[in-house]
């Protein structure tokens, strides 16, 4: 049987993720879930149905994971906190009073690099985690460079596209990509690195050195998000964040972070396992995941 996921906005849920620290994809069937693309009635099968061989070309990357991990984390949080607390002097952006720290997810990493396998440019269509009714949001960014950090510059390059938009304040209050672009500029990237109600997040890297769809697609990051309800963020007429002194309205059950002092949540320890192959076994070095 197939569960289908309706692709849309956000509604309201009874239903709390947690952060998928202790993982393996064998415990789940994501062939049974699909999401149905409302405009054509089109069912996309999930990511991590079909986690296989890679496709052409290509090399995922796991070196140094546990480190990357912590880094990608590391920037999107001090970003975060940087808007939130107001530090952001770029285009007049208020503080942020519901802004959430980000937490890593090996459930999202892993169905990232069931992507990076096959993705050649585009986004994922079905990448909602297993226990969710709601798909991830999700960035990708390319680069012709191969260096190990290129990660950082991708992430900073998503969070710059703050200059690109167009009167702030009914921005954050109610989200659409048109209408609050300066011309052929993009924003959805900034949007999804500091949507409020974002909790999770799992990235994967891949190297295409001959991308036969976009030569610019050859060092490519994945990064998959969630909020607790499963919500990946950029919804239609949702507030990116609500205004006010910074972590003053926390979502309940969580309150100011300790480090990351304008926002809210629990920052947990970095996940130290390998990625999982199809099989559920850990990586080991020169394992294809």
């Amino acid at each position: 049987m197939v569960t289908v996921l309706v692709l849309g906005a956000c509604l309201s849920l009874q239903l709390l993720l947690v952060t998928a620290t202790d993982f393996n994809p064998t415990k789940y069937s994501y062939c049974s879930a699909g999401c149905l693309n409302e405009d054509d009635g089109t069912v996309f099968m999930h990511t991590a149905c079909k986690c296989n061989k890679l496709e052409g070309n290509r090399t995922l990357i796991s070196d140094d994971i546990v480190s990357f991990r912590k880094t990608i984390v590391e920037i999107h949080n001090k970003l975060r906190n940087k808007l939130a607390s107001g530090g952001e002097t770029k285009n007049g952006f208020p503080n942020a009073a519901n802004m959430r720290v980000i937490n890593y997810d090996l459930e999202l990493e892993y169905i990232a690099n069931c992507y990076a396998k096959v993705i050649y440019t585009g986004h994922d269509k079905c990448n909602r985690k297993h226990n969710s009714e709601y798909n991830s949001g999700q960035n990708i960014a390319g680069s012709t460079e191969k260096r190990d950090d290129i990660y950082v510059d991708q992430v900073n390059s998503w969070y710059s596209e703050i200059e690109n938009v167009v009167n702030p304040a009914t921005f954050i209050e109610s989200f659409a990509l048109e209408g609050h672009a300066k011309p052929k500029k993009m924003i959805g990237h900034f949007s999804q690195v500091v949507w409020a109600e974002t909790s999770l997040m799992g990235c994967a890297r891949v190297w295409i050195p001959k991308n036969p769809k976009d030569h610019r697609y050859a060092s490519v990051l994945i990064c998959n998000y969630a909020g607790d309800d499963g919500c990946g963020g950029n919804v239609e007429t949702e507030s990116v964040y609500k205004a006010g002194k910074p972590a003053s309205q926390c979502p309940d059950g969580t309150k100011r972070n300790d480090k990351y002092t304008s926002l809210c949540g629990t920052l947990e320890a970095i996940p130290e396992l390998k990625p999982y192959k199809k099989g559920g076994n850990p990586v080991h070095d020169k394992d294809e995941l």
